[in-house]
């Protein structure tokens, strides 16, 4: 926090609060610890579009910052959504409270939302939602550098960037300030 950094519990733990039931206790533990933010998702279990609304104007009221995601963490069931459902998820749980919205990629960055299955952004797909949705309030899940350089030359230094590993984040901060082969003169600070 004293770096303007806000940690908080990752979506698979408010998943299993959910599958357990024990969502008030979940927020009563994730508060003693004190989190300030949550993720709420449903990239692993079901949970109908309205109910993970619900739960995200719950945990508001509860005091939190929410951010949420949208996208599967399995590729079958993640291509069932097209940009189109990409889009209206994010401005649903934009609608219910959320503050920023995760666009799901996995650790890997393959075959998962706008990913192929080479990690390649999927253009035409990405063109869309970058059309559609609140540039400010995505946050692009981006664990490869060429997906990293890629967001940074399409949407600028400023990108919101998440699922960078630890290890990277000062080749990640030299992209972005053009100090780096793949953003030297292609970058405007």
């Amino acid at each position: 926090r004293s770096f303007d950094v806000e940690a908080y519990p990752g979506g698979t733990l408010f998943e299993i609060a959910y599958l357990n039931d024990k969502i008030q206790e979940y927020f009563d533990e994730a508060r003693s610890l004190g989190f300030e933010t949550l993720e709420i998702s449903n990239g692993t279990v079901e949970i109908e579009t309205d109910e993970k609304c619900e739960l995200i104007e719950k945990a508001v009221d509860e005091g939190f910052q929410i951010i949420s995601e949208v996208g599967k963490k399995d590729p079958v069931r993640d291509r069932l959504l097209s940009p189109e459902d990409r889009v209206e998820l994010v401005r649903a749980d934009l609608k219910a409270g959320a503050c920023m919205v995760l666009m799901e990629a996995r650790e890997s960055g393959h075959n998962i939302g706008i990913y192929d299955e080479n990690g390649n952004v999927k253009e035409e797909e990405f063109n869309h939602l970058l059309n559609e949705l609140p540039q400010d309030r995505i946050i692009w899940e981006a664990p490869q550098k060429n997906q990293q350089v890629y967001f940074i030359l399409k949407i600028g230094p400023d990108v919101n960037l998440g699922n960078i590993p630890p290890e990277e984040i000062t080749a990640l901060e030299t992209i972005r300030r053009g100090l780096r082969g793949d953003t030297l003169g292609k970058v405007n600070l």
